[in-house]
């Protein structure tokens, strides 16, 4: 998917925290805020080890009880984009490759319950 047919979707805000894993690395997993996202992609706020370069493979672990105990969904991905966020950590975009309808649909509905309680 290119730039163009990624930004048709409109990502939604979002403001929980994930984990991620920069693959090939042998890291384990890190934790992140998940800053907006939609069925093509994220944009991540990196509280751990940085992508050396835009094209890294990367999973991200969309966490749908807004623990980081499990629960979530798995998705590999690829760093489009890196520069420093606002608050000092590096902000990241990903290409999401994988992220179906019904995970997309799940993440919304709980998110959305989660921020009406």
């Amino acid at each position: 998917m290119n730039t163009i047919e990624r930004r048709r979707i409109a990502r939604k805000r979002a403001g929980w925290i994930g984990t991620y894993q920069l693959c090939g690395r042998g890291e384990g997993w890190f934790e992140c805020r998940v800053l907006d996202y939609s069925p093509a992609g994220a944009g991540l706020e990196l509280f751990g080890p940085q992508p050396s370069h835009e094209g890294e493979d990367i999973v991200v672990r969309l966490e749908l009880s807004g623990r980081l105990e499990g629960g979530g969904v798995e998705v590999p991905g690829v760093v489009t984009y890196r520069a420093p966020g606002s608050s000092g950590y590096q902000r990241i975009g990903v290409e999401l490759r994988g992220l179906g309808a019904e995970a997309y649909s799940s993440i919304t509905s709980l998110r959305a319950r989660a921020v009406a309680c």
